[in-house]
């Protein structure tokens, strides 16, 4: 089933009838790498669905940094870590490939719609709009200021924003060579941040990084040019790690079947 682009239009339908298919297969994903010990980064925390399972999984031993743009949300999470997760920083900023301020938008019972682009917020009556003043922040400036030299996992759901933020990831994703798992509407986040199709593919070639869709296809240039069909998550993995193990890919397949089979 994975690994198989003959079924990537039916896996993509069951993704948006079920929003937390693809959250399922990332959760496996870190799951799978993260060790006590492990570093990782989470960009887009919010309210930390992603950044609590990961924080246990590295130990009080491990480290864990998460980026949110929304004031309010970086408030309460950093609390919450605060009391539960020592070993875990909050950095309130939205992540991008530059310095500066920014508008971001939000709807305080949707923050997970909350955006750098006001057309993409939540459009419910509930809740009223806000425009935030945020700044932006580098990954490469945080690491480099918490003093890391290691980091195995970097999560990124920040709302088409994920790709600026990777080039502010440049310099440890050479030196740190972290899996990364990212949410992302290729052509859409491409229109909205004036990048081409062909930047996003160098940058990871660039890198030396393998590109996968979430259900573990090879992305190449011609995927991404061409496809009428294309995934909203993606993988990305240091090319000298080799291709995906049997083991790996099993173990992904399984979760999938199983989420399906629950979903039917």
């Amino acid at each position: 089933m994975l690994n198989d682009l003959s079924r990537v239009e039916d896996l993509i339908t069951c993704q948006k009838k079920n929003a937390s298919f693809c959250e399922k297969l990332l959760g496996h994903y870190y799951d799978q790498v993260l060790q006590p010990g492990d570093s990782f980064i989470d960009v887009g925390a919010r309210v930390g669905h992603h950044l609590f399972p990961m924080a246990r999984k590295v130990g009080p031993s491990g480290q864990g940094i998460g980026i949110e743009a929304s004031p309010a949300v970086a408030a309460a999470l950093t609390e919450r870590v605060t009391k539960e997760m020592p070993q875990v920083t909050i950095v309130h900023g939205a992540a991008a490939d530059r310095e500066g301020h920014a508008t971001f938008y939000v709807r305080e019972n949707f923050s997970g719609w909350s955006s750098l682009y006001a057309e993409h917020v939540h459009p419910s009556e509930e809740g009223e709009e806000k425009a935030v003043d945020v700044s932006f922040v580098q990954i490469d400036d945080i690491v480099e200021q918490a003093g890391w030299t290691k980091c195995a996992f970097i999560k990124l759901d920040i709302e088409h924003a994920e790709f600026p933020a990777l080039r502010g990831a440049k310099k440890m994703l050479k030196s740190m060579r972290p899996m990364i798992c990212f949410e992302n509407a290729p052509r859409k986040a491409a229109e909205l941040n004036g990048y081409t199709m062909a930047e996003f593919a160098s940058f990871f070639e660039d890198l030396d990084y393998d590109l996968y869709d979430i259900f573990l296809n090879k992305v190449t240039r011609q995927r991404l040019a061409n496809d009428t069909y294309l995934p909203s998550y993606y993988l990305a993995c240091p090319a000298e790690q080799g291709a995906l193990s049997a083991e790996f890919v099993a173990s992904a397949e399984a979760v999938a079947q199983s989420f399906m089979d629950k979903t039917a």
